[in-house]
């Protein structure tokens, strides 16, 4: 899914570092087709990244897995240690990589005038978007792409995106071991509105987006049945998601129905 070519790639919450991994070794297959190729035969995008140093940063919190992603890093992608903990990437590296053992709220973003792209994968949408949040409101100014992939309250997390003025660059649905993926792709740069139900995920594949939107709907009746359950006990149905200026909360009976009805919609268009 990414469309553009970036000097930096951030691939945060990345347990075992395999999405980054695949990306050094696509980024290092792109650098060789275009030394290997005569100019004539060259595609454009190739020469656009292939001409580009590119650093891909292994971000997570937790010290053991990311000794464990280092180890790798320096077997299969091979660099000099002080190469893959400086803030700057190797000058000598065309394709380079780093390891930050931090917390994502604190990504140390390079400000400069190069367009980065941030990748979120396997966590809440909650936390994607209070991890967003705080990186938007750290650099304000510079130009940001987040790809997202967050595995529960994606209705929520495209709000919130949307109040962080992050407009629509692509975005997927994929489904593995039975379960479903939003993949979603938004951009500082990017003026294309963003739903909150999502507009392209119901143009693929028929049979996953019939299932994954029967199984959308389920689960929004469900979380009905139980506001009405709670509200039938004089509780009102509140739970606070994330703090911050944007957050995530539980929705009233009304809202959970134009949610309801939103989806319905989608439904009926389907057939």
């Amino acid at each position: 899914m990414i469309q553009h070519p970036y000097r930096h790639i951030w691939d945060c919450c990345c347990d075992h570092g395999l999405l980054g991994a695949a990306l050094l070794t696509e980024l290092q297959t792109l650098s060789l087709a275009t030394e290997a190729a005569p100019p004539s035969q060259t595609y454009a995008p190739l020469q656009t990244h292939a001409s580009l140093q590119t650093s891909v940063h292994f971000v997570d919190i937790i010290p053991s897995l990311m000794q464990e992603v280092e180890d790798k890093l320096q077997r299969f992608f091979p660099q000099s240690k002080q190469a893959s903990r400086n803030k700057e990437p190797d000058s000598d590296h065309g394709i380079s990589w780093q390891v930050h053992c931090m917390d994502v709220s604190q990504l140390p973003i390079i400000t400069d005038n190069s367009r980065q792209l941030i990748i979120i994968a396997g966590v809440g949408g909650a936390l994607t978007l209070k991890l967003v949040q705080a990186i938007r409101l750290a650099y304000p100014q510079q130009a940001l792409d987040f790809l997202l992939c967050p595995v529960h309250h994606q209705f929520e997390l495209r709000q919130g995106l949307k109040a962080l003025n992050l407009g629509l660059v692509d975005e997927q649905l994929i489904v593995e071991n039975r379960r479903f993926y939003e993949l979603i792709y938004v951009s500082s740069q990017s003026s294309t509105e963003l739903s909150a139900q999502g507009d392209k995920l119901w143009q693929q594949d028929i049979n996953i987006s019939q299932a994954y939107l029967n199984r959308t709907l389920t689960h929004y009746r469900n979380m009905l049945r139980h506001s009405a359950a709670l509200d039938g006990r004089g509780h009102e149905f509140t739970q606070q998601m994330c703090t911050g200026s944007v957050t995530l909360q539980s929705h009233s009976q009304a809202a959970l129905n134009a949610i309801i009805e939103s989806y319905s919609q989608i439904k009926v268009k389907l057939g």
